[in-house]
């Protein structure tokens, strides 16, 4: 499935115009080579105007399922199109946030990121150490233990785990266990990494 998302992904790239998105999801982490079961690719935008934007260029190109619509009840404005038989959702995310550990709220997407190359289209993805959050938090033991297998060679930044999983709510006694199991040399007590992010 990677392949195909990557294509997918790849054709999209290959239309659309500049704009201030964050690939998130499944989709980012299969981008860094986690094996992770994913069947479409999210893209986080910051303004309506870019899904708009992106959405008119591929009009004519792939399949459309949903033009942009406002989301009330999600806060989302979304657009879902299909590219290669895989669905690729655009869609901002406007719900305010206090904390920047948030996958796909507030400024923790457009603050922890890194930039990806995808079939030589560059594309910025939400930090994986965001996407473990997230998964942590959830209980998906099936997406969250590929990526701390990814992040024990990868290496992460562990005191963005340390409050991410405390602003989420994981106990403290779960959150110590897993930064453990990272192998990341952290003091528990203040959450400040000793070693640095390789990734």
């Amino acid at each position: 499935m990677q392949a195909q998302i990557e294509m997918a992904l790849a054709s999209v790239l290959a239309h659309v115009p500049d704009a201030e998105v964050r690939l998130v999801g499944t989709a980012s982490s299969m981008v860094r080579g986690i094996d992770l079961p994913a069947n479409d690719v999210d893209v986080l935008f910051r303004q309506r105007a870019d899904v708009d934007a992106w959405f008119n260029a591929l009009t004519g190109v792939v399949d459309v399922e949903t033009a942009p619509v406002w989301l009330a009840d999600a806060y989302q404005y979304f657009a879902r199109v299909r590219v290669h038989g895989i669905v690729v959702e655009l869609s901002t995310v406007e719900i305010e946030c206090e904390h920047d550990t948030v996958e796909c709220l507030g400024e923790g997407p457009w603050r922890h990121c890194d930039v990806l190359e995808c079939d030589g289209w560059p594309i910025a993805a939400v930090a994986t150490e965001l996407r473990l959050i997230t998964e942590v938090s959830r209980g998906r033991t099936d997406r969250y233990r590929p990526i701390i297998g990814h992040l024990q060679v990868a290496g992460c930044d562990a005191a963005l785990l340390r409050r991410g999983l405390d602003n989420a709510g994981v106990a403290s006694e779960q959150a110590d266990a897993l930064l453990r199991e990272l192998s990341v040399s952290v003091r528990l007590d203040s959450g400040i990494p000793l070693s640095p992010k390789k990734e």
